[in-house]
């Protein structure tokens, strides 16, 4: 039997069986025996498949690539004929030899002389017992599910748990779920898309299955975790293939996992990278936003009180960016015309925010059309329709319960989206394009071009956006499918919608909805904003949704808590999305804390392991040293006490450590590994930052000034009379920072960036520890003076 074999896996393809075998090196597990292959496609009205003689007796030849995205592949190469050669297929299975990559990738090619449509492409379909995961069997498995696009659940589900799905309906429906991916209705059948995990949770093996980019194809997943069974495929969508025309797959991969890994999607999401040539080099956005105080009902008078606080804070609150969200427009598709609150459109406000030294942001849905708009009326050709010929619904908005989408395959429709981008950025004057339901170009329909798929008519629209607005814009997406975004945005929604309710608050049957996961709401954007912390810097910057800090919502200061150690373990854009005349001072100095963002992403430690992450770790160095910020998430509706064990964190239980509690700025030295809380607020977070004891050495043990309890301090010295910090922050503050000094100190002096030296307080609060009060007027340096 043909085989190829690398320090990651040994391949082996059996042509009687047309099945392949994948076992793991050097450990043999996880191992995959007998998955199948299938290709299902219609001619002359007719579903046909490949069938497993025409698999057997494909010609089977070797042979190496030395250069990929991948570094060197070797392969196996499958040439063969189905339907007495009227379809041609190619397959390739290679394997990378420096990357644990297994990867695969079909070309067909009509050779008939009718147009035949193709219907799935699977790539991997494994039986009850075609999996193994463990040597020992398999005691908890578990599938991680990754949704189609930005506001799409993703999570882990263990064996006895049943799918998520809105009881919305046709109003969510269409922009939540990929129309090629099933929702499994039944306990322990789940389905996921892009990719997927099966793990097995005691045994902490894994294996990855998705593809490596979605240019040509959606692909989804099916999952049975109880038997193990798994499937794989790339969805046709029953694309037309004239006689003499090919079409290809993206390429479908598996790695095998070490669920204890502290980064264990690293090899998946880093060949994704590659696949994609990326080279992210985007700043991380910092500003405000109308949407959540005033959504579709913001006027232009709205956003100028607004710039004229935000330019007053500009010292204490550096935000940048002001992005005008939805409700300048006066539908949906009429893009051009604006309301009357808005007068002289858009463009005195972008000079007005230009003058204020910021950057002026927009919103705009380019793909979503209103029915009642004039865009609809004059031309109903650019509509995507269905096989009755009716406009597809493309799901509700708050201004209109019922939208319809453009065909982007019609020339004329995809040339009035890119003039829409292309007048915001470059005639209007926007650098910033905040680009929403995008899903909406990727609907079920039936299409002006029915040649290629929805992946490639969306994968194009996208490309011809980015071109329209100009490289040097930076485009945001949203409610965009993840695969066919990678690539083309800078930053990229990775959740639910926020709001100002934990919970989604719908005033019909509000117990129902309550437990809706693709609705907006504090909860659900969390989650999000954990379940893809992973993506980070890796495949765009993540945009966690915006900050909300208002006391008059429904939200606990607990729960404000929570949402702000969400968007700093994020590491991606903070933006604030209240009306900021009603934010007082606290309130204020919660989003300063978070500036400037940390900008890494962390370790999710038990991301499969419950339906709700709760235990983060995010590595951080700087001149003092090197110190770990560890989070643990309440996601109780009551207090909860317990016990952030640092083991569990994956830092050594032996040794003592400084554990610093950000939220009540209590600090503690731990000499048995655990630190012990009271009463965790119902959706309330522990914030530590937490570092080795060092005896005899100063140590910086955290501040009030920075979320990141570390970020500020731009300079350490210590030295045998004393110690001297620089610290450094783009904004002014006043608070205090703790040390602990094996000394006693016996003046300390802040000098300023006047360089004028001044004596200032502190307070000895524990053992060797100490409590200095500074006013930071963006750089300060310390010198504190050992008494002798």
């Amino acid at each position: 039997m043909p085989d190829l074999q690398t320090a990651s896996f040994h391949f082996i393809w059996s042509p009687e069986q047309a099945s392949y075998s994948l076992v793991s090196l050097p450990s043999r597990y996880p191992k995959i025996i007998k998955a199948g292959l299938d290709v299902r496609y219609f001619l002359d009205g007719h579903a046909r498949r490949i069938s497993k003689l025409e698999w057997s007796l494909a010609v089977v030849t070797f042979q190496n690539q030395p250069a990929s995205p991948h570094g060197p592949l070797q392969y196996i190469h499958l040439i063969g004929e189905s339907d007495r050669g009227r379809l041609h297929f190619e397959v390739n299975f290679a394997l990378a030899e420096q990357q644990p990559l297994f990867l695969c990738q079909v070309k067909l090619e009509n050779r008939s002389s009718h147009p035949l449509s193709i219907d799935r492409i699977t790539f991997f379909e494994a039986g009850p017992d075609s999996i193994h995961l463990s040597p020992s069997g398999q005691d908890e498995l578990a599938f991680f599910a990754n949704g189609w696009q930005s506001w799409s659940y993703c999570g882990a589900y263990g064996v006895g748990e049943t799918a998520h799905r809105s009881h919305l309906g046709p109003f969510r429906a269409p922009l939540l779920v990929n129309p090629g991916t099933p929702q499994p209705r039944h306990t322990g059948h789940f389905a996921s898309d892009f990719f997927g995990v099966l793990g097995d949770r005691t045994h902490r093996s894994g294996l990855l299955v998705g593809f490596l980019s979605q240019m040509h194809q959606f692909g989804s997943l099916e999952a049975w975790p109880g038997s193990g069974a798994l499937s794989l495929w790339a969805n046709g969508d029953r694309t037309r293939l004239d006689p003499g025309k090919s079409l290809e797959t993206d390429p479908a991969v598996i790695c095998s996992l070490d669920l204890d890994d502290l980064d264990p999607l690293a090899p998946y999401i880093e060949a994704v990278s590659r696949q994609h040539h990326l080279d992210l080099k985007a700043p991380i956005f910092t500003g405000w936003c109308s949407w959540y105080q005033f959504y579709n009902h913001v006027t232009a008078e709205d956003i100028r009180r607004n710039l004229n606080l935000i330019a007053e804070f500009q010292a204490e609150l550096p935000l940048r960016l002001v992005q005008i969200d939805e409700g300048f427009e006066t539908k949906f598709g009429d893009w051009f015309s604006s309301k009357s609150t808005f007068p002289g459109g858009l463009t005195p406000l972008v000079k007005e925010i230009r003058s204020a030294g910021l950057t002026p942001g927009i919103w705009l849905a380019p793909f979503m059309v209103n029915p009642r708009s004039r865009l609809a009326h004059d031309h109903p050709d650019y509509i995507l329709r269905s096989a009755w010929g009716l406009p597809v619904i493309s799901g509700a908005t708050e201004e209109s319960w019922i939208n319809t989408a453009l065909d982007l395959s019609h020339p004329g429709a995809l040339d009035y989206a890119c003039q829409v981008v292309r007048t915001a950025a470059k005639e209007w004057g926007f650098p910033y394009l905040k680009l929403d339901f995008l899903s909406a170009g990727a609907l079920a329909g039936r299409r002006h071009d029915d040649t290629r798929s929805r992946a490639q008519i969306l994968r194009s629209a996208l490309k011809a956006l980015r071109q329209a607005a100009g490289e040097e814009a930076y485009l945001m997406g949203c409610g965009a499918p993840l695969g066919s975004s990678i690539g083309i945005f800078d930053a990229l929604r990775i959740g639910e919608d926020v709001s100002p309710a934990w919970e989604p608050h719908i005033p019909v049957l509000p117990a129902l909805f309550r437990k809706e996961t693709e609705f907006p709401s504090t909860r659900n954007a969390i989650h999000s904003t954990l379940e893809r912390a992973f993506l980070h810097r890796r495949w765009w910057i993540n945009d966690p949704d915006c900050l909300l800090l208002r006391p008059d919502s429904r939200l606990t200061l607990a729960e404000i808590q929570a949402l702000v150690t969400a968007i700093c373990f994020s590491g991606g854009t903070c933006l604030v999305s209240d009306d900021l005349q009603n934010l007082p001072p606290d309130r204020l100095r919660l989003a300063a804390s978070l500036l400037p963002p940390i900008g890494k992403r962390p370790y999710v430690l038990d991301w499969f392991d419950t339906a709700n992450p709760s235990r983060l770790r995010l590595d951080l160095d700087g001149p003092a040293g090197t110190w770990y910020l560890l989070a643990r998430f309440n996601w109780d509706d009551r207090p909860k006490d317990t016990i952030m064990r640092f083991l569990d964190y994956r830092l050594p239980s032996s040794g003592a450590y400084w554990a610093r509690s950000f939220w009540d700025q209590k600090t503690c030295l731990v000499r048995n590994g655990e630190f012990e809380i009271k009463g965790l607020p119902p959706h309330g977070v522990a914030l530590l930052a937490v570092q080795p004891f060092l005896p005899g050495q100063p140590q910086y043990l955290g501040s009030d000034l920075h979320i990141s309890q570390g970020m500020e301090v731009a300079g350490w010295q210590a030295y045998r009379q004393g110690l001297r910090l620089h610290l450094e922050l783009p904004r002014l503050v006043n608070g205090q920072i703790e040390l602990y000094l094996p000394f006693e100190p016996e003046s300390v002096t802040l000098a300023g960036p006047d360089k004028i030296r001044k004596i200032i307080p502190f307070q000895q609060v524990g053992v060797d520890q100490y409590l200095i009060k500074v006013d930071l007027n963006r750089s300060a340096v310390i010198e504190i003076s050992k008494r002798e």
